[in-house]
């Protein structure tokens, strides 16, 4: 009788397409900070070396874990002061922690330096829990655009069995997002790992990010999302969410309807962004005047610094199946933070406090023991729900 609950820092996935922009970290986040809460470790970056001459960044953190990050363009000396000012932050926060050091970040190859630090925040803590659990199960894969780890560990939750997994999918290099092993998609090495933890068939909470959703209309507060298809996710992990939510008395709305099977969406966008693409760059080969350049450089810039996120962070059969959020058929559900437009007027770019993961804890540890009442059901929509893909 297993419960999984899943987070993942998506390295690099700060902005997508139709003004959508998040902190991709707090699913991270959540599963980290309930780890060290539950193990007693409190974990801060206490060391970060510079080597500008190779183009490497090194990050360590209590328990002895270290991480790496190799921006391909190098690191200014302005930027290596910048990056020492974060010695003493919290590595459970990446994104944050990079955003107090650099300010802002952009995937897609647009800021390598930022990126390539998130990554290395979270892969040094990986590494901690590695070193510090001996129970702790890491494993990882390195390709020429992705150094994806997975993670992950049995603990008792309030007399629960649980499995806390966490997931960093990106570039060591600052380039990315590639996130084909996000959520509880079991597929690779990830599956591996998660056979080693039989959660390959769990009911899952999957911690996912903090982020500015414009078609999401009313929202005037940060407000927690659960969401889930009540046809192929598990309605028993979407409801015990809900029901924690409603208990703790925080702000929250859910939806039973998100994720369908988007049916070949993701080839589509892609194919869409591309003919854009095109278009403004035939634009701008026939652009006269300086100006005109200008305006049309400035559109495609603001078009692969943000839209583009929304379709290099998944490949188009894994979205097929799994979705935007990494969702295996019939095992879970996903609880979010969602912000109003005035926050991002203000901050710009979402990043997730002490106080959201002090709630979503709360929340994600009631859940579980909602969860565990209604177990047999749970399994039960797994087994039915699971092949449907």
């Amino acid at each position: 009788m297993t419960i999984c609950i899943a987070g993942h820092a998506g390295i690099g996935h700060v902005f997508s397409h139709a003004g959508f922009v998040q902190d991709d970290s707090q699913g991270f986040a959540l599963a980290s900070s309930l780890l060290c809460s539950l193990k007693g470790l409190d974990p801060k970056i206490t060391e970060i070396e510079i080597d500008r001459e190779n183009h490497t960044l090194t990050v360590g953190v209590t328990g002895g874990g270290k991480g790496k990050g190799y921006p391909a363009r190098g690191i200014t000396p302005f930027e290596e002061d910048l990056v020492k000012k974060i010695v003493g932050e919290d590595p459970c926060y990446p994104q944050r922690c990079v955003m107090k050091a650099l300010g802002r970040l952009y995937g897609h190859g647009i800021s390598e330096v930022p990126v390539a630090l998130e990554y290395a925040i979270s892969e040094a803590l990986l590494e901690s829990f590695d070193r510090h659990f001996d129970d702790f199960l890491l494993m990882r894969r390195d390709t020429d655009q992705a150094n994806d780890m997975a993670g992950g560990i049995k603990v008792e939750l309030d007399s629960c069995p649980v499995v806390i997994m966490i997931t960093v999918n990106g570039s060591n290099r600052g380039t990315g997002p590639v996130e084909d092993l996000e959520g509880n998609i079991p597929l690779d090495f990830k599956r591996t790992l998660m056979e080693k933890l039989d959660v390959v068939n769990a009911p899952t909470i999957i911690a996912e990010s903090k982020a500015f959703v414009p078609s999401l209309e009313g929202i005037e507060t940060e407000t927690f999302l659960v969401r889930y298809n009540k046809e192929i996710d598990n309605t028993v992990v979407g409801k015990s969410l809900e029901k924690a939510l409603e208990e703790i008395k925080t702000t929250w709305i859910s939806s039973n309807s998100a994720f369908p099977f988007p049916e070949g969406d993701m080839k589509k966008n892609t194919r869409k962004f591309a003919d854009k693409l095109t278009s403004l760059s035939e634009s701008l080969g026939n652009a006269p005047t300086s100006a005109e350049k200008s305006r049309l450089a400035t559109e495609i810039s603001h078009y692969v610094s943000q839209d583009l996120g929304g379709i290099i962070f998944m490949s188009n059969e894994v979205n097929d199946i799994y979705r935007s959020a990494g969702l295996a058929p019939g095992t879970s559900a996903v609880l979010s933070i969602v912000v109003p437009e005035n926050y991002i007027d203000i901050n710009i770019i979402p990043f997730t406090t002490d106080g959201n993961i002090h709630i979503m804890k709360e929340a994600v540890i009631k859940a579980c023991s909602f969860i565990n009442d209604e177990y047999q059901q749970a399994m039960e929509e797994i087994r039915i729900k699971k092949n449907r893909s």
